[in-house]
């Protein structure tokens, strides 16, 4: 059972005797956060409890110095709230109804369960499960699906509030959920004398016989209530759609101290979103309904969760991504959303026409590796798609390895790591080479094992596509070294290596032309045109359009390493990634800064946009 949450920390003050079940009793309650003193007189009790004013006293009625009874009517006097359960060896009826009338808050006959101890004192109701038997009513409300996955009996029904029997009726957070999740309020019950899972299974089979079914087996009943209300369903709808409608990539749902907040990723940065006032009062209740559309585990939490799920619109179908991380404040969502209709083709990346002749070229060669580098976000898994459509012509066999499928491509056979937990990049990687493939695409080399497994298979005369996030294209060739391949390896298989960003566009609403001082290019290893001390280019404004970002939608830039020999005599060398990259750079390769240079100078994108993306680094 988990410790009592520090906002319903009690302190308790056990009164008796038996010094062995005072000891019992203080460690088991202390395990479970809670606060235990003892006394063995009635003296040394009311001391207790004027000093240390407990929440809850645990009463026995026969003291060496006085009566129990004595003790409680004194207690009750002096502090009317105070929860006192009566722990006795006398079971009848009479002495029961005494204790009862004179204040006390429960009853306990020795020897009792110390669980049943626990929850008692705890102000929790206890039910015997060997003799329970629920309301029709309260069996109707919660759907036999829910109740087995939330581990819960519901057991009654008065048509606001649910009793529900549970594992752990002092887990606020799955008191909450399922408040959300059913649409009303509830009182959680503890059980004892059985099997709760079991004593669900008895208790919704018996229900397909009740009466109220008309002795007939029942199947989903039509009358019963939906789990989440439609204004939630609605609600985390217009969430979506509002993202989509805004261009958002992402869309993250979270909650602070301060209440929950939601933020959208737009063009690759990151904007707050207005919260509306009902995704203050239902927070939870939208995290169930996602967690549940995204085919996610409603009952566990406090664990990341990852899930898929298609939401439909008017004109196409998105594929969102749902992660679910454990936080201090509550769960938060990050959804990515994916349109297939956004898959474009390697002549509309943005490539320039010499990047995209040597991108031809490596494609065209029959076997090799091929590696698509950059940091998060940077469109790496929207080149691949490219690529692999490109090499899609129906005469070779493409077989994928993908952590998540993001488009599915006809004629391909793509393989989603989380379709199996026992699936890896790397043995999804063998996997594949059982298929026959002529062309493997492996969506992230991570690890040395994976790393060296698409070295070999480029090895044996296949064409092997792999992403890694490098910050460039010559850091992949030293992530390599760093992973144990031979340079030899890599000069026997590694044919080319395309790096890329994503930069934002300016919008052509609003933005306005202004002048940069050509020094400030030079850190950017841009070099100005000759002759001038100022370059005539454009910024970002911001209007309606664009949101008042001064940018509408994102652009690529490429460096494209192409392995030849002078490549590979300082590969064989292990030279260090910042010599080769130079060496490249001086042999003609466009790098990643030029390239952003040609889209400022056609007035795609700003200075200060560029400057965001690659950095004052020279390059």
């Amino acid at each position: 059972m988990a410790e009592i949450a520090s906002t319903t920390k009690k302190e308790l003050l056990v009164v008796d005797d038996e010094v062995a079940l005072c000891k019992t009793l203080s460690t088991m309650f202390e395990e479970r956060g809670v606060t235990v003193a003892t006394a063995t007189t009635a003296r040394a009790a009311l001391e207790q409890v004027r000093r240390k004013h407990p929440d809850v006293v645990l009463l026995d009625l026969k003291l060496p110095d006085s009566s129990g009874f004595i003790v409680l009517s004194k207690l009750k006097a002096q502090f009317p709230d105070l929860r006192v359960i009566i722990i006795s060896a006398l079971s009848d009826e009479k002495t029961i109804q005494e204790a009862l009338q004179r204040g006390a808050s429960g009853y306990l006959p020795k020897p009792f369960d110390f669980e049943r101890c626990f929850y008692t004192a705890m102000g929790i109701e206890t039910v015997d499960l060997a003799r329970l038997r629920p309301n029709p009513k309260a069996l109707e409300h919660v759907p036999e699906s829910v109740a087995t996955t939330h581990h819960v009996l519901p057991i009654d029904w008065d048509g606001r509030t649910l009793q529900l029997v549970m594992p752990d009726p002092l887990d606020a957070a799955h008191c909450e959920e399922l408040t959300a999740l059913l649409g009303c309020a509830v009182t959680p019950l503890a059980a004892f004398g059985g099997d709760l899972a079991a004593a669900v299974r008895r208790s919704y089979a018996a229900s397909a016989y009740s009466p109220l079914t008309g002795g007939a087996p029942a199947t989903e009943p039509t009358a019963r209530p939906a789990a989440i209300p439609p204004e939630i369903i609605q609600l985390v709808e217009h969430l979506i759609q509002d993202a989509h409608a805004n261009r958002a990539t992402d869309l993250h749902i979270g909650i602070g101290p301060n209440g929950p907040w939601l933020h959208e990723r737009v063009d690759g940065v990151l904007r707050d979103v207005p919260v509306i006032p009902l995704l203050r009062s239902a927070y939870v209740q939208v995290v169930m309904r996602v967690k549940a559309l995204a085919r996610l585990d409603t009952a566990t939490r406090g664990v990341p969760q990852q899930g898929q799920m298609q939401f439909p619109l008017a004109t196409t179908t998105l594929d969102l991504r749902v992660s679910v991380l454990p936080t201090a404040c509550g769960e938060h969502l990050a959804i990515r959303l994916l349109e297939p209709s956004l898959l474009l083709p390697l002549t509309q990346l943005g490539l320039m026409e010499e990047q995209l002749s040597q991108i031809k070229a490596l494609m065209a060669k029959p076997a090799g590796l091929l590696l698509v580098t950059g940091p998060d976000r940077s469109g790496k898994s929207n080149s691949l798609y490219a690529l692999l459509s490109t090499l899609n012509t129906g005469h070779a066999n493409i077989v994928t390895v993908e952590e998540h499928v993001e488009h599915l491509l006809p004629g391909l056979t793509q393989m989603p790591l989380q379709a199996s937990a026992e699936l890896t990049f790397a043995s999804g990687l063998r996997a594949a080479l059982q298929h026959d493939p002529d062309v493997v695409m492996v969506s992230d080399l991570r690890d040395a094992q994976t790393a060296f497994l698409a070295v070999r298979t480029a090895l044996t005369g296949h064409l092997v596509l792999g992403a890694m996030h490098t910050i460039d294209s010559s850091s992949a060739i030293t992530r390599l070294f760093d992973f144990g391949i031979e340079p030899f390896f890599l000069c026997s298989t590694l044919s080319g290596i395309i790096s890329q960003r994503l930069v934002r566009k300016l919008c052509t609403a609003c933005r306005e032309s202004s002048t940069v001082d050509a020094s400030t290019l030079v850190p950017m290893g841009i070099e100005a045109p000759k002759g001038s001390g100022s370059v005539a280019l454009w910024r970002a404004k911001g209007c309606a359009q664009c949101g008042n970002t001064g940018y509408h939608g994102r652009s690529a830039l490429f460096e494209i390493l192409v392995i030849d020999h002078h490549i590979r005599s300082l590969i064989i060398k292990r030279s260090p990634g910042a010599q080769i990259r130079q060496s490249a750079i001086s042999r003609g390769m466009i790098p990643l800064s030029q390239s952003g240079w040609q889209k400022v100078q056609a007035g795609e994108t700003s200075v200060e946009e560029l400057l965001r993306v690659c950095g004052t680094e020279p390059h």
